[in-house]
């Protein structure tokens, strides 16, 4: 089954100065979601566009992502 209930989120404009590979993550007192997209992101088709995910990864109930990620594009990073 999918999930079910309410999700508070807030999204995050991603770009980077220079291709290379970058790490994201979390630092909150909260259990934290990550989700990393090409953009746009569309909540309304959430799988869409989808580069990479983690829930705990880095430890605590936060998440890591590590990706190789490009200067001429623009990620959203959903938390």
């Amino acid at each position: 089954p999918g999930l079910a209930g309410t999700f508070f989120y807030t999204a995050f404009e991603v770009t980077v100065p220079v291709d290379g590979l970058y790490t994201l993550q979390s630092n909150s007192s909260t259990d934290t979601f990550g989700i990393l997209y090409n953009s746009p992101f569309n909540p309304s088709i959430s799988w869409a566009n989808v580069i990479a995910s983690d829930d705990d990864t880095g430890g605590d109930g936060q998440f890591t992502l590590m990706e190789t990620l490009q200067a001429t594009r623009t990620y959203v990073l959903v938390v």
